[in-house]
């Protein structure tokens, strides 16, 4: 009979002091002996029919004391949290502390427990202001379509502004290249803003074939610390001026671009199109508001073991996303002018957050008893399986891990709505 008491408790993790009994360690050994003995390969005995304590001579002691260890731990712990109805949010952290081999053993486990939440959701409120569009942002979009349909003519006058200019840049400070300042055959729209301010001005009235050199001063709140109020030489060779010509905004445009009968039934398209973009982006900002106030009233532990777990996770991630950029962390956090140890301090509040995040939502899903129904998650895999056509990801769909984390995701979103709709009352 396995023994197991508590010996020591904090609000967001507890340790066990775990002893197994002579029967059950035995019990183990002849369980896993006997699965063994199978594969064993015995003179004078067909496979799986040797004595036990002759096959037990045969076997890898130190693999078959590891197994017998594994297996008690496993139905051990198992039946030590559902005597203490332990709820564990990650696998315990086991250290063995005493082992006679099949005789005696001790161990413990520190484990992550799900804290108790005391908040009444429903009182929760965060301000909703329903996005809005103007007639200034249906403007600007007619304008981006009218320059992805413009015709680009190449001109042997002087670039003038709204000009497209084709070129090659170098940058020098105090006489050497200065790193990511070069380009070859360049294409920049002069007014744009795309580049240092001063610059795109100073290449108003260059042509084809002309050369010059001028000076730029770079912002004090620059990004790279080493270039911030820095002035740096530019040369630039002009290759090609390019005239940007827009159609004429009329009912041939609409036709052309979209298929629509009109410019009303296209300026109202793209209304329609940028108040559901607004709608969406609103939407997930007030998701992150939601949880924000629900995390500030609510002040839920965390075990240091998860949220150091969690935010090694997040260090790797940021490792992998950074060194496919070509650079590698450390490098990434020089140039951001950011200390070692005040990043880590960031990735464990980030990491902390993300577990009271999970810790609510968790919370809510059982108080509110959310599901998702065969029928929901079959509804969201048919329509994904309408807007992909790669074999390799329709295959994916079909797995049942991909159903059970869609499913999961599905119950989430179901909990984080209805906190948002409890929030707007």
């Amino acid at each position: 009979m396995t023994k197991a008491t508590i010996s020591k408790r904090e609000p967001a993790e507890l340790e066990l002091t775990i002893t197994v009994s002579k029967e059950e360690l035995q019990s183990a050994k002849q369980a896993v002996l006997a699965s063994l003995k199978p594969s064993l390969k015995i003179a004078g005995f067909r496979p799986g029919k040797a004595p036990d304590e002759i096959a037990e001579r045969h076997v890898d002691q130190a693999k078959f004391q590891l197994d017998v260890v594994e297996r008690v731990l496993a139905a051990s712990y198992t039946e030590a949290i559902e005597g203490h109805k332990i709820r564990p949010l990650a696998e315990p952290k086991v250290e063995v502390t005493k082992f006679v081999p099949f005789d005696e053993m001790e161990y413990t486990a520190h484990v992550a427990i799900v804290p108790e939440i005391d908040y009444d959701y429903a009182k929760v409120r965060v301000k909703y202001a329903a996005p809005k569009v103007t007639e200034q942002d249906v403007t600007e979009a007619l304008e981006a379509l009218q320059k992805q349909a413009a015709e680009r003519k190449t001109v042997e006058r002087a670039a003038k502004v709204g000009d497209e200019v084709r070129f090659d840049f170098e940058g020098v400070r105090e006489g050497k290249p200065v790193e990511g300042a070069a380009g070859m055959n360049h294409m920049l729209e002069l007014g744009s803003g795309k580049f240092i301010p001063g610059y795109e001005e100073e290449m108003v009235g260059l042509k084809q074939g002309d050369e010059k050199t001028f000076d730029i001063t770079f912002p004090k709140e620059y990004h790279a610390e080493d270039l911030a109020g820095k002035v740096v030489t530019f040369t630039v060779k002009v290759h090609e001026v390019r005239e940007i010509v827009v159609p004429k905004l009329d009912d041939e445009f609409a036709k052309t671009i979209a298929q629509l009968d009109s410019l009303k039934a296209l300026k109202d398209d793209i209304k329609q199109n940028l108040v559901a973009g607004k709608e969406e982006d609103y939407r997930k900002d007030y998701e992150n508001a939601v949880l924000e106030k629900i995390l500030k009233d609510v002040k839920l532990p965390v075990a240091k073991s998860l949220e150091d777990d969690q935010a090694h996770e997040l260090e790797h991630q940021y490792e992998r996303q950074i060194e496919s950029s070509g650079m590698k962390l450390e490098d990434y956090l020089k140039v951001q002018g950011k200390d070692p140890n005040e990043f880590h301090q960031e990735l464990h509040g980030e990491a902390r957050r993300r577990i009271q995040i999970g810790l609510i939502i968790r919370d809510v899903v059982e108080k509110q008893k959310f599901t998702a129904t065969l029928e929901e998650v079959e509804g969201n895999v048919e329509q994904m399986r309408m807007n992909y056509s790669d074999p390799k990801v329709l295959a994916e769909l079909d797995k049942h891990e991909f159903r059970s984390d869609l499913a999961n995701r599905m119950v989430t979103q179901k909990a984080v709505d209805w906190l948002c709709e409890q929030a707007k009352k």
